[in-house]
């Protein structure tokens, strides 16, 4: 019966209930769903969206597979996430000797919003992001211990993946390889010949893309610019980006930093009995992160830090912080009472926080996107009707989205973007959708309506294919 009791295993059952969760309401896309929908439909170098294309390929090869749908897109959020639990788990074993300190290690994850929650809600590019890092973190690891060709070539993926996941990556891997140079250890395992490995790999992984980013480099800054809103700091306003980034960080790493306040701190103060060679690395990691911190505080000023933006920062601490207090033999009884206490009844408030999301919500006035009917809506629409045309047309991208995950296998045109080739046109008739968010009377002569559940409304109307095509 051990194997049911494995960490991984009832991490898989915890995300097994999510996934299950998420697909049986399944009323509206997310922000982040309906953009690998849109994106997911054709592989390029680079997307005008400030993230890299990995996670769009990835759909690509899963739309192709199976479907374009909420399902599709929900399976690979939970494989992934699956996926960095794998790797955190490699991470725990390699660090940690206790068997239960490895546990509480694991599950500590879970007590940080952005995973107990955030990565449940929308995330998708910080979800693949999370996997660079734990990868890159395991694979540095391994290379201490097993120093073979095999580990040089898994860095190289890593580095790769990170790279394409997300462009804040850089200040994880930043932090990481000078962590690396001021450990005359890792210096030693590192810089070798087999770094060659590491270095083709990840220039086959990344080069095609940044390439293409060069080239493309004042539209996507652009659309950065406006996301971050970073300027050079005022001398009036001095400290107020390193007092953002703390309350972000305090609010990333809760409720986690209530559960370290019950250990044992008479032994906290006593010398470390158990030698870890990996704590001096992380310290290293983290100290120079710290120091970043201060420096940019006090050259830039950013007007918001998000808590999910700190996943390159501040994703390791649990893992550290267990380390230490491991070292010092303060994880008491005490502190594993609170800690599964706290860890229960998050999980449970989470389930039912979700299951509420998507029911109960409009009752109290918390109607939000995934509230809007926009898929039962559509599947409101007369078969015959989908049946009988060649092409279906919507001008607004948002309900867009949700004609691909729900008639893939027409073809489809979001405002002028078509998404089909000319041979899978097979009738002469084409269909054009709005909702009540974007309906405009003056441009639809006659139509006819689908009214749901919210007062949300979709309406419809046929017309000739060449009508379709040209309209604007």
């Amino acid at each position: 019966m051990k194997k049911f009791y494995h960490p991984l295993f009832l991490i898989f059952l915890y995300l097994l209930i999510h996934f299950i969760l998420r697909i049986s309401f399944d009323n509206a896309l997310q922000v982040d769903d309906r953009e690998q929908i849109y994106f997911g439909q054709n592989v390029l170098l680079g997307y005008p969206m400030p993230q890299p294309p990995l996670y769009s390929w990835i759909s690509y090869i899963f739309f192709k597979i199976i479907d374009t749908s909420l399902f599709t897109v929900t399976l690979i959020k939970y494989l992934m996430i699956f996926l960095t639990f794998f790797f955190i788990w490699k991470i725990v074993k390699t660090v940690i000797q206790n068997k239960s300190n490895q546990y509480v290690a694991i599950y500590s994850f879970l007590l940080l919003p952005s995973f107990a929650w955030h990565m449940h809600q929308g995330f998708t590019h910080t979800i693949i992001l999370g996997l660079a890092i734990v990868m890159t973190t395991y694979s540095i690891l391994r290379i201490k211990i097993k120093s073979d060709a095999s580990s040089f070539l898994l860095l190289g993926c890593s580095l790769g993946i990170g790279f394409m996941s997300k462009y804040s990556y850089i200040i994880f891997a930043v932090p990481l390889i000078m962590a690396l140079i001021l450990d005359r250890d890792y210096r030693k395992a590192i810089f070798q010949k087999k770094l060659l490995l590491t270095l083709c790999c990840l220039l086959t992984i990344s080069l095609p893309h940044y390439y293409w980013l060069f080239e493309n480099y004042t539209e996507i800054s652009n659309l950065a610019e406006k996301k971050l809103n970073i300027t050079p700091l005022q001398n009036a306003i001095l400290g107020t980006s390193f007092i953002k980034i703390l309350l972000a960080a305090i609010g990333f790493l809760a409720p986690f930093i209530g559960t370290i306040l019950f250990i044992d701190k008479k032994k906290f103060k006593e010398k470390s009995n158990i030698e870890n060679i990996f704590l001096p690395f992380f310290e290293k990691f983290f100290l120079i992160i710290f120091i970043a911190i201060v420096i940019f505080s006090f050259i830039y000023l950013i007007p918001e830090v998000k808590v999910r933006w700190l996943h390159p920062l501040l994703m390791l601490v649990p893992i550290w912080v267990i380390a230490k207090f491991e070292s010092k033999s303060c994880l008491g009884d005490n502190f594993l009472k609170v800690f599964y206490s706290v860890l229960i009844l998050l999980t449970f408030v989470v389930f039912f926080g979700r299951i509420a999301q998507n029911t109960i919500a409009n009752e109290f006035g918390y109607a939000g996107r995934l509230n809007t009917p926009t898929f039962p809506t559509l599947r409101l629409i007369p078969q015959e009707v989908i049946e009988n045309v060649g092409l279906i047309k919507v001008d607004e991208y948002n309900l867009g989205t949700h004609v691909l995950a729900t008639f893939d296998e027409k073809p489809i045109i979001i405002g002028n973007v078509k998404f089909y080739k000319e041979s899978e046109i097979l009738k002469n008739n084409c269909l054009r959708l709005w909702d009540n968010k974007t309906i405009n009377n003056s441009t639809a002569d006659s139509y006819k309506s689908i009214k749901n559940i919210n007062n949300y409304e979709i309406y419809y109307q046929v017309i000739p294919l060449e009508k379709c095509i040209n309209v604007n």
